[in-house]
């Protein structure tokens, strides 16, 4: 029986673990090496060595995997081993990042005695968990081989891409569709609702035609809210959609799909979600436009603004005058000789997007304040504020 060979991995992030995780229960040695730090949780659960840096790791590694956050990080980790003699020695990069960068660092890899491919993961921790994610590898085919043990150990999806730099083009091309089914899910999703479906019955129709995706499959939970868990981040899917876009750029290559992807997950992001699964993207942009629709023609908050013009005038026949009148543009306050503490002395500073979120309750307010019950209000003139 050939003896396994002993796998060191730089990053312990999510994937980083995960691959630990899975390596160890397939019977591998393992050494560790993190930036941050490698969780003493991690290396006892899986029998690890903890090394000190990346030279120290790849003295007592026999195949180097690399499962960073991106082509910086990767760089900078690549050029560590370089301070080091590689006799033999097998890197495996395997973060998602340009096809150009392990191909920058294959001649000095090679010069210190070692070699390399690159092995990018399609698919988050719980599938490396379940030894079901995708793994696309490129280089020479005896680095192949030699790599294969440890790719079935994570995988039931290799495949030989080609030449070292292939497996990482393989992942872009992977994940931009990924990214802009993603997009595309939201626009068709908002557009069914426009018409009057409900999300529950677009998605159940979806999974039972060919626009259904095993992704989807998974994620449904999650886009309606009833799943929280994380399989991949908003925040590393908006990195990885800015990084195709980049590859493709730089072939001349337009990506309108991918342009959209990234707006939406930059919205999503900044909206405070950066850390929730990907599939946030989607549902926060149906709730966010559920919310808006609120203030559209014909709805809830439309009835309500027309009820308060409408109790406004009344007020104005029994000589009595509403304290606010709603509208972004101009707010209109009552004023007073001597004003009850209870009452606002000035209307709020408030922003065009911070109004627009306001505006249904600001609009019940109003209403409340028009009424002929209303005690607080009394007879008296209005002046318009215009600061």
């Amino acid at each position: 029986m050939v003896e396994k060979e002993k796998i060191g991995i730089c990053g312990t992030g999510r994937m980083g673990s995960a691959m630990a995780r899975r390596l160890a229960a397939a019977g591998f040695e393992l050494v560790l090496w993190s930036r941050s730090g490698v969780p003493d949780e991690l290396a006892i659960k899986t029998s690890a060595q903890k090394a000190r840096n990346p030279a120290a790791l790849a003295g007592k590694a026999d195949i180097i995997i690399t499962s960073l956050i991106d082509d910086a990080a990767v760089e900078e980790v690549l050029t560590a081993l370089m301070t080091t003699s590689l006799p033999g020695k097998l890197v495996a990069e395997m973060s998602t990042v340009s096809p150009k960068t392990l191909r920058r660092f294959s001649e000095p890899i090679k010069a210190k005695g070692g070699s390399a491919i690159d092995a990018p993961v399609s698919g988050g921790p719980e599938l490396i968990a379940d030894g079901k994610a995708g793994l696309y590898i490129g280089g020479a085919n005896a680095d192949f081989a030699r790599f294969h043990p440890v790719a079935m150990a994570l995988s039931d999806r290799v495949h030989h891409a080609g030449s070292l730099g292939m497996g990482a083009a393989a992942k872009v091309v992977n994940n931009m569709m990924l990214c802009g089914y993603w997009e595309v899910l939201k626009e068709a999703l908002l557009t069914g609702r426009e018409a009057g479906l409900p999300v529950e019955t677009m998605l159940e129709i979806l999974l039972a035609s060919p626009g259904a995706s095993p992704a989807l499959r998974t994620r449904i939970p999650r886009i309606l809210g009833e799943d929280k868990s994380v399989g991949f981040p908003v925040r590393g899917a908006l990195k990885d959609a800015k990084l195709f876009a980049r590859v493709a750029e730089s072939f001349g290559i337009e990506t309108p799909a991918i342009d959209a992807a990234v707006k939406s997950y930059s919205a999503c992001l900044e909206a405070g979600h950066g850390d929730e699964d990907l599939s946030a993207m989607v549902r926060t942009a149906l709730k966010r436009a559920e919310f808006y629709s609120f203030a559209s023609p014909g709805s809830v908050l439309s009835s309500l603004t027309k009820a308060a013009a409408a109790s406004h005038q009344i007020c104005r026949l029994g000589g009595r005058s509403p304290r606010w009148s709603i509208s972004p543009q101009r707010r209109v306050q009552s004023s007073a000789a001597s004003p009850s503490p209870l009452e606002n002395t000035g209307p709020p500073q408030v922003s065009q997007k911070a109004w627009a979120r306001l505006a249904p309750l600001s609009a019940i307010f109003q209403y409340s304040l028009s009424t002929p019950l209303n005690i607080w209000t009394s007879s008296r003139d209005t002046r318009t504020d215009t600061r």
